[in-house]
C-alpha cells in the first residue's frame, strides 16, 4: 500500500488536467499550478482565437471517461472544448486542487527527496515556497516563458 505523495502539476491544460486526475485517482495530494486565470491551456479564451475548432472529431478529442454533451458539433469549437474541460475538472473534483494566476518562479531539488517550488501570484510580490514529492511539467508546446 503506497503512501500518498504531494504532486505539483505545472500547467492546467489538457495534459495537466489528465495528469492531476490520474494522480488524484491514485490517492495522491495534487495541486495544479496555472499561471493564467483559468485552466484549459490553448483552449482558454486568453490563448485562442475567435472561431477556433478542433482538428479532431469530438469522438477522438476527449477523455475516455467523459463524453461531450449531445449538442456538441462533430468538430467542437474552442468554447465547447473549454466547457468540456471545465466539466471534466468538476466531475473529478479538481477545482479545489487548482491554483490559478500563479507562476512557478523557481524549482530546486531537495537533497532529502522531492522538490521545492517557489511560486508567485500574478500582480503580487508575495512568493510562497512549498515542498512536493513529485513535479509534473505540463506547460505545453505553445507556452512562452516569461
Amino acid at each position: 500500500d503506497m503512501q500518498a505523495q504531494r504532486v505539483a502539476v505545472v500547467g492546467g491544460g489538457v495534459s495537466g488536467i489528465a495528469a492531476a486526475k490520474a494522480f488524484k485517482t491514485q490517492g495522491h495530494d495534487v495541486l495544479i499550478i496555472e499561471r493564467s486565470s483559468s485552466c484549459g491551456g490553448v483552449w482558454s479564451p486568453l490563448r485562442s482565437y475567435p472561431g477556433v475548432k478542433t482538428q479532431s472529431s469530438r469522438d477522438l478529442y476527449r477523455f475516455t471517461d467523459l463524453d461531450y454533451s449531445e449538442d456538441t458539433p462533430e468538430w467542437p469549437s474552442g468554447k465547447a472544448v473549454l466547457s468540456y474541460l471545465d466539466s471534466y475538472i468538476k466531475k473529478h473534483g479538481l477545482e479545489q486542487h487548482c491554483r490559478l494566476n500563479t507562476e512557478v518562479v523557481a524549482m530546486e531539488r531537495v537533497e532529502k527527496g522531492g522538490w521545492l517550488l517557489v511560486t508567485q501570484t500574478s500582480g503580487s510580490s508575495h512568493v510562497e515556497k512549498n515542498h512536493f514529492d513529485f513535479v509534473v511539467i505540463a506547460t505545453g508546446t505553445f507556452t512562452n516563458p516569461r
